[in-house]
């Protein structure tokens, strides 16, 4: 498993509402917005925790 996972969890709600904001008002069915946030959130997700483990102390307290 990749250590990146506790992260990943506890941030995957911010990423996913700020992936979904764009496609609030977009006039397409909701399985491709579901699609289209899923494609967006999962490698974002992962960046924003690679980013965040970056910080110093912060391996310490997420993993």
């Amino acid at each position: 498993m990749s250590p990146n996972f506790y992260t990943v969890y506890i941030m995957h709600q911010l990423v996913i509402v700020a992936a979904m904001i764009p496609f609030l008002r977009a006039a397409m069915p909701t399985a491709l917005k579901f699609i289209f946030v899923a494609l967006i959130s999962v490698p974002a997700c992962f960046a924003v925790s690679d980013l965040i483990r970056r910080i110093p102390y912060t391996k310490r307290v997420l993993g």
